[in-house]
């Protein structure tokens, strides 16, 4: 195999970064929740517990809140890093 004429397609450079970025908003997805909830919920009385719109605290915020702002960043993520890319095969450019 001739490795001297191989040229990589650039969409796959384009796909790692995507893979890199939804791994990132993952992470943050996780730390968000936690960050939110944890402190609102863990090792709190039950008779301590706020509630809001009829939601204990921490699901209020740890939930509902972040579902809000993770789609908010998803949205925004998709918008701005991510290419709309065809699907179709790759074909080689031939030198006549």
């Amino acid at each position: 195999m001739n490795k001297g004429n191989f040229k990589e397609d650039e969409r796959f450079k384009q796909c790692n970064k995507e893979v890199v970025y939804t791994i990132i908003f993952f992470i943050f997805n996780i730390l968000l929740v936690f960050a939110l909830a944890f402190p609102l919920g863990y090792n709190v009385e039950a008779s301590e517990i706020k509630l809001i719109a009829g939601f204990p605290a921490w699901y209020f915020y740890g939930v509902l809140i972040a579902i809000g702002l993770l789609c908010i960043s998803t949205y925004l993520m998709v918008k701005f890093l991510f290419k709309d890319m065809p699907l179709d095969g790759y074909v080689e450019e031939e030198d006549e």
